[in-house]
């Protein structure tokens, strides 16, 4: 049997080949990317909570509706506006409506900043958009009353679907959720370079004092201004 030695080493060498182009093949990139990557968005999105941590005497800020728009710069990364209307609270037994510093509207709140695409864990294929604010300054009022806000940080929704492609009147999904009361369900993501995690939290505080946890909860469907977008992960 000593003749069939060799045959049998070739075929071994071959397969361990070809088991380590299969390996490249299905590794994950550093940091997913949305293709192509200069897509504009829309998105929308219904009620939205917000809470942080010792503020608001513990309630909720609630707002009715979000609107969106922005676009991606990279496939990695881009900017977004966010237009919240609707926006009240209830304080003991107090209505307070809540209004951002350069809005007309009243109960609207403005948030921009800029938007990154990261993987949700150190495997697999979740993916997250990260949105960095820029500081959202807002007043929540009643009568004569104002309480006066501020929030800034990071915060993170799972985006889905990932390797598949997302044809015109079809839609991606963003689901940002609470793990507590006033915390993110995500509040780590991996960092860009792919080789380790990096803090994503939201915060705010109240007529200048210190700054707490928050926490953020909505969903929203984003559609793009091309005929096919996908989010390679």
């Amino acid at each position: 049997m000593g003749r069939f030695r060799p045959l049998f080493l070739v075929l071994l060498a071959a397969f361990a080949l070809g088991a380590v182009a299969a390996t490249g093949a299905s590794a994950r990139k550093a940091t997913p990317g949305i293709n192509p990557s200069n897509v504009l968005f829309t998105a929308k999105g219904g009620v939205s909570l917000f809470a942080a941590s010792g503020l608001l005497s513990g309630a909720e800020i609630r707002c009715a509706s979000n609107m969106a728009t922005g676009g991606f710069t990279t496939s990695l990364s881009g900017t977004f506006d966010v237009l919240i209307l609707g926006c009240l609270v209830k304080i003991v037994s107090a209505l307070f409506l809540c209004t951002g510093s350069n809005n007309r509207v009243t109960s609207s709140i403005l948030a921009l900043g800029t938007l990154h695409l990261r993987y949700r864990e150190a495997t697999g294929t979740k993916s997250v958009v990260a949105f960095l604010l820029i500081p959202v300054k807002f007043v929540c009022e009643e009568g004569s009353t104002e309480r006066a806000y501020e929030v800034d940080g990071c915060v993170a929704g799972e985006i889905t679907p990932v390797n598949k492609n997302v044809k015109t009147g079809e839609h991606f999904t963003l689901l940002m959720t609470k793990a507590a009361t006033t915390r993110d369900e995500i509040t780590k993501i991996e960092n860009e370079a792919g080789d380790g995690e990096e803090t994503c939290r939201l915060q705010a505080s109240e007529n200048g004092g210190a700054f707490a946890e928050a926490a953020r909860a909505i969903t929203y469907e984003i559609g793009g201004d091309v005929s096919s977008a996908e989010i390679q992960a």
